[in-house]
């Protein structure tokens, strides 16, 4: 059987039941899959065959679950983009392009007029992340703090600060 990587370079191509195509484009039309969709599942590091047999839904899928870059598992890039206050659309659009995950989650979005805008779980518009602590009377610090434990938006930015009490 032949890698995911051998099958983009290699012809004829064999799927998941050892059936012969001459390309990925054959492959996906006998599966009755966008070209594209397959192609990408398998840049995804999809097995061949959940590439093949998995339907296709209207919103891509995929994975059953993501994972960001601190490990932190979502059930959904919907829910993963939430937690970092980034669009899904953004998300989905960046990884399509081929960035990694941390700087799709990471990067601000800008707006028409090439400034970054930053959303609270609200969909209230910030400047920034900097903007958003401050907007919520949270130290910046953590903020970023609680992003990188993975708590998801509204979390980190409702749950009141923990103050050290001296003596």
């Amino acid at each position: 059987m032949k890698s995911n990587n051998d099958l983009r370079l290699s012809k004829p191509l064999y799927d998941h039941k050892g059936k012969k195509y001459p390309t990925i484009r054959a492959m996906a039309k006998a599966y009755h899959i966008p070209d594209p969709t397959l192609r990408a599942r398998i840049r995804y590091g999809w097995t061949l065959e959940e590439a093949l047999t998995t339907p296709v839904l209207r919103e891509p899928v995929i994975r059953k679950t993501v994972r960001d870059h601190h490990g932190t598992e979502y059930a959904s890039i919907k829910k993963m983009s939430d937690a970092y206050g980034i669009s899904y659309q953004a998300v989905l659009d960046r990884l399509k392009r081929g960035w990694d995950t941390e700087k799709a989650l990471t990067t601000p979005v800008l707006d028409k007029n090439r400034h970054a805008v930053v959303k609270d779980h609200l969909g209230n518009s910030y400047p920034s992340r900097l903007a958003l602590a401050r907007a919520y009377n949270l130290p910046y610090v953590t903020m970023q703090q609680r992003f990188r434990m993975g708590w998801d938006l509204e979390r980190i930015l409702t749950t009141p600060v923990r103050t050290r009490r001296n003596g």
